[in-house]
């Protein structure tokens, strides 16, 4: 599994360059986007696109970062069971 927290936009093209290596080698993404989830959400770059729709930077980073640390928890506590 790859995971990616990405810029607020969502374009950025080194991070679209490593999701279209991503999707070649069948790795599963998790993209964290803001805005409208940009060219990664158009494109279908992502096979989770989680996006905080929101035009405020703080806030959207903020929701990026619980979300994160969210998943991170949930995902240790499956591997240790």
């Amino acid at each position: 599994m790859s995971f990616s927290i990405l810029p607020t936009s969502g374009g950025s093209r080194n991070i679209i360059m490593a999701l279209e290596e991503a999707r070649k080698r069948n790795l599963l993404t998790v993209a964290l986007l803001g805005y409208d989830g940009g060219e990664i959400k158009r494109r279908g770059l992502a096979d989770f696109p989680i996006v905080v729709r929101c035009d405020y930077i703080p806030r959207i980073q903020e929701v990026q970062a619980t979300i994160y640390h969210t998943m991170r928890e949930m995902l240790e506590a499956v591997a240790r069971d």
